[in-house]
């Protein structure tokens, strides 16, 4: 009798343990949220999955028949053929001698590849030549992120030399740097473009669109730095997800793409009307209509090995690339979301 109760404690203590921990804790999607999806009925196939030769950090875009992805090293990115669905390593040369006390990212317009650091030194690189080409090389101020919008127009977040403080410009390439021409400060803390979110802009409708990780919120603004909108997204999630005022939070939300005056959100709260067992094994896809800044609808990816979505992008109408923290590689086709 005492070696089963003894048997029987050394099972369920640990359960009840576990449970204990998962009783106490603050945890995202352990209650009811206050929302529901409106879940989208269109055709949905993955139609392409690879794991990557090299650690990738983001994609970048496409151009051509090519979607280019960011790695970890600079020195190279990858060439997904989007036609074969073959990935293969592209070098970028042209390092300066202080290649390892410094972190590049890069930014994709058309043919034009941008390397970039935090110093502000900018170089461009031609992708139309089999080995990308070094054609042009700029200063610009200090800065956390870049995007170039146009030719020789680029918003950047930059520090304004107190470095609590940031504020995000639009600027013109005048051949040697690039100045603030358009500023705007209300754009920087607490409101704004904050370290803890995600930047895109929509050609389409010539729009940048912020999404904020910790808050459900997403900013939009034009290239002339004129708010538009501040959209609520459709949780109901706000201080519950934060202990205290200096506590660690949880994120609301996930990657995000724009594509044709449409955001995508990939969210990270369970709506009411999905069962835990389902949320588990998808991730939902959260979509807002930029111009109109209302929400539109839901759709699921499937999560990788367990990893959520480290970044995405529509390379062409009905075609959408997922990276995951696995470093899984897939494409989607998504049609007929809203009968179109």
């Amino acid at each position: 009798m005492r070696v089963f109760v003894s048997l029987l404690i050394s099972l369920t203590l640990p359960i009840l343990i576990i449970y204990g921990l998962w009783a106490m804790a603050d945890l995202p999607n352990k209650k009811d949220n206050g929302f529901h999806r409106k879940i989208l009925m269109g055709q949905f196939e993955e139609i392409s999955r690879s794991i990557l030769k090299k650690q990738t950090t983001a994609i970048l875009g496409t151009y051509g028949k090519y979607t280019f992805l960011e790695t970890d090293d600079p020195r190279f990115l990858l060439k997904f053929n989007n036609d074969s669905y073959q990935t293969s390593v592209m070098t970028i040369g042209n390092f300066s001698p202080s290649l390892g006390n410094k972190k590049y990212k890069y930014q994709l317009l058309g043919a034009q590849l941008y390397r970039y650091d935090r110093s502000g030194e900018v170089e461009i690189f031609n992708l139309d030549n089999n080995i990308p080409k070094l054609f042009s090389r700029f200063e610009a101020p200090p800065v956390i992120y870049y995007v170039p919008i146009s030719d020789n127009r680029y918003g950047y977040l930059k520090y304004t030399g107190i470095e609590t403080f940031k504020q995000f410009c639009i600027g013109r390439f005048n051949g040697v740097t690039i100045s603030c021409d358009t500023g705007n400060a209300i754009l920087s803390e607490p409101k704004g473009l904050i370290a803890d979110g995600q930047l895109n802009f929509d050609d389409s409708t010539q729009t940048f669109v912020y999404t904020h990780y910790y808050k459900n919120e997403v900013t939009t603004f034009d290239t002339s730095l004129h708010l538009k909108n501040i959209v609520h997204t459709i949780d109901t999630v706000t201080n519950s997800l934060k202990e205290g005022e200096n506590g660690a939070r949880f994120a609301i939300n996930q990657k995000s793409c724009v594509h044709d005056g449409l955001l995508y959100i990939s969210s990270n709260l369970k709506a009411d009307n999905e069962s835990r067992s389902h949320y588990t094994r998808h991730i939902p896809i959260d979509i807002y209509d930029i111009k109109a800044a209302s929400y539109s609808g839901s759709f699921y990816l499937p999560v990788s090995k367990g990893k959520l979505i480290k970044s995405m992008k529509f390379i062409s109408r009905y075609k959408i690339l997922v990276l995951y923290h696995s470093n899984e590689l897939r494409l989607f086709t998504v049609r007929d979301l809203f009968n179109l």
